[in-house]
This record gives structure tokens, sequence and C-alpha cells, in this order.
């Protein structure tokens, strides 16, 4: 059982607070967190291959499980530059969404946040 990573897609988000505008004078106080994601999975050739075939099913509860945690991150687990929270987060959201234990870890391959 090889680990293989799985493409999980793209995914943005924003949020408003008017404490963040407060504090950041000239700013609307909108957070936007990009992100692109693969998933670590250990299986056999036919089981990777069952679930990659499964993957588009899942598509708009991934999108919404990222986007929740996204949304809720607090500045302290974005400015973790090994994002160890948000990996846990998103690891655990998903595996609960599959009903057990698919992804061994979660890979940002692309992260980025800004405020405007």
């Amino acid at each position: 059982r090889q680990p293989t990573e799985i493409y999980l897609g793209e995914f943005r988000s924003s949020s408003g607070s008017a404490q963040r505008a407060k504090e950041s004078p000239g700013s609307q106080g909108i957070r936007v967190v990009e992100l692109e994601i693969s998933g670590i999975m250990r299986g056999s050739t036919d089981e990777v291959v069952h679930f990659e075939r499964g993957l588009g099913r899942y598509q708009n509860r991934i999108r919404a499980a990222i986007t929740e945690i996204a949304r809720g991150a607090t500045d302290e687990e974005l400015r973790d530059p090994a994002m160890q929270s948000m990996r846990q987060k998103i690891r655990g959201k998903l595996n609960r969404l599959f009903g057990r234990r698919q992804f061994e870890e979660i890979v940002f391959n692309h992260f980025r946040t800004y405020d405007l």
C-alpha cells in the first residue's frame, strides 16, 4: 500500500470582520484565503482508482467543508508556517465526510491569504 497523492482542488474563501476593518486602516476588513489542496491516502491501485473515480460526487461537500474551515481560521492558524492546525482540521473533516480514515495527511500545493 503505497502513499498516493489525490488532488482535491482549488478553493477560495472570503470573510469579513468589523474588528479586522477597525484594526487595519484603509482595509474593508475582508480576509481572502486561497488554497490548492491534495490529500495523501494509502491503498492498493484499485482502491485509489475507485476513490478517484467517485471523488466528483463529493466536490460540493468538499468545497463546503474546506470553505468552512478557511472562514473560521484564526489569525494565529493562518500565520503558522507549517499550517498544522488547518491541515488537521481539513483532514478530520474530510475523513468524517467519507466515513473513514481516507486521508493520512493534507498537503497545501498553494496557500495565500490577504486582506482587502
